[in-house]
């Protein structure tokens, strides 16, 4: 208590512990060198790669995280001013503090539950992840910076001006936000449920023309989606709409809609401000084959085919397009996939009973148990084809062996394939 330490150097493996009431300023780590802030103040410390500062019921200010350096805040720990260079870290935990951190390109802040990040700069190429139960102020992400939001609450104002922020997660509050046109939001939570998404306490910028970015890992799920609340965008205000890192074009506030592969992506706002993406998939044809060779051509929406017995020829136009081979024989179909995507859905089978080969840009799937049963996929595309497996097609073979098929039954028949196949169920 009361010792002051200046300017020294922690040796490789070496620890130096900080107790209440003493002081140390301008001493760096060697490699694997630990410095225990417990109950004192530490100024400038440069921590060096592998090295690290660990900071519990003491004040660290003005330290310098340098490549493979950490800076560990945990309980009662608080740290000032600190600088996160090119491949160092900064970890504020439970009952951690962190106040006017600067993540340098290359530098990474991470904010767990119960840890506290205050007016924290992420700089071009910096890296802020903010998880679930964490607590931000004032935020700055700037230009070229990213922040990837898993929950937690960023209250005050909070600035990502020409920067990229990742919703990875559920419940995400933000009191408010200043963006620009270069600001992109990727909205990039994997099965999505109703409600979901950023909930912002105040307005964004009146008017602003944000150029707003909704990535879906299942996009193709029905339903409407609460992006944000009292998220004042102008009307016709161009959003851009992507599956996972494809971009699949844009679409307007209150205005026209995207259409693509046979689904619409609709962005409407309502009275309280609060801006909802609806995407509906026009229910295509269920198309059946007789006993024969058929040629089953689809629509321009999401099609359902069946060839049967014989030697088929399918092609899907646009839209997601299933080919469903149920455990009954087929004969030797060649399927081609103009637009849109082909899953071919086996049910009763496994992916032990068939055989695929690569034959030039075809792919060819032959039943084990009879090799004259071939399917051929022109064209195949791992990006656009698809294959599924599963036990059984309870309600497509109710709708298959009824002579006249009910309105009912082919909607069930219809909901069953697309919700086994990981598409969206639709009426």
């Amino acid at each position: 208590s009361g010792g002051i330490v200046r300017n020294m150097a922690i040796t490789s493996k070496g620890m130096q512990i900080v107790l209440a009431g003493g002081a140390v300023s301008n001493c760096s780590t060697g490699t694997d060198g630990v410095q225990h802030v417990s109950g004192g103040t530490t100024y400038n410390t440069l921590v060096r790669p592998n090295g690290a500062q660990r900071v519990s019921t003491g004040k660290a200010i003005g330290t310098i995280v340098s490549n493979g350096g950490s800076q560990i805040i945990s309980s009662g720990g608080i740290a000032s001013s600190a600088k996160i260079y090119s491949g160092g870290s900064q970890y504020v935990r439970l009952g951690g503090s962190a106040v006017k951190t600067n993540a340098l390109a290359g530098g990474k802040l991470f904010v767990s539950s119960g840890g506290k990040a205050l007016t924290a700069t992420v700089a071009s190429g910096g890296i802020a992840y903010i998880f679930k139960g964490a607590v931000t102020s004032a935020l700055t992400v700037q230009a070229a910076g990213t922040a990837y939001l898993y929950g937690g609450a960023l209250s005050g104002t909070n600035t990502f001006s020409g920067a990229t922020v990742n919703v990875m997660g559920t419940g995400v509050k933000i009191n408010k936000i200043n963006a620009n046109s270069a600001t992109t939001l990727n909205y990039a939570i994997s099965n999505m449920q109703a409600g979901a998404g950023v909930m912002l306490a105040e307005s964004v910028q009146q008017n602003l023309s944000c150029s707003f970015s909704i990535t879906a890992g299942k996009a193709q799920q029905i339903g409407t989606y609460k992006l944000s609340s009292k998220l004042n965008v102008a009307d016709n205000t161009v959003f851009s709409i992507k599956l996972g890192s494809t971009s699949l074009g844009t679409a307007k506030l209150n205005g026209a809609a995207l259409t693509k592969n046979g689904v619409t992506y609709k962005l409407t706002d309502d009275a309280a401000g609060t801006v909802s993406l609806t995407l509906s998939m026009k229910a295509g044809n269920m198309l059946k084959g007789s006993t024969g060779a058929d040629t089953l051509t689809g629509t321009a929406s999401s099609d359902i085919f069946y060839g049967g017995k014989g030697n088929d020829t399918i092609t899907g136009t646009n839209g997601r397009d299933v080919a469903v081979y149920a455990k009954a024989a087929w004969g030797q179909d060649t399927i081609q996939a103009t637009n849109g995507t082909m899953t071919l859905l086996f049910g009763g089978l496994s992916a032990s009973d068939i055989t695929q080969a690569k034959n030039g840009t075809n792919l060819v799937l032959t039943r084990k148990s009879d090799t004259s049963q071939k399917i051929t996929v022109q064209g195949w595309n791992d990006s656009t084809h698809k294959i599924v497996y599963v036990d059984t097609l309870t309600e497509f073979n109710k709708y298959l062996n009824a002579a006249s098929p009910t309105t009912a039954q082919t909607t069930a028949a219809r909901n069953e394939v697309w919700q086994k196949a990981g598409l969206a169920a639709k009426a």
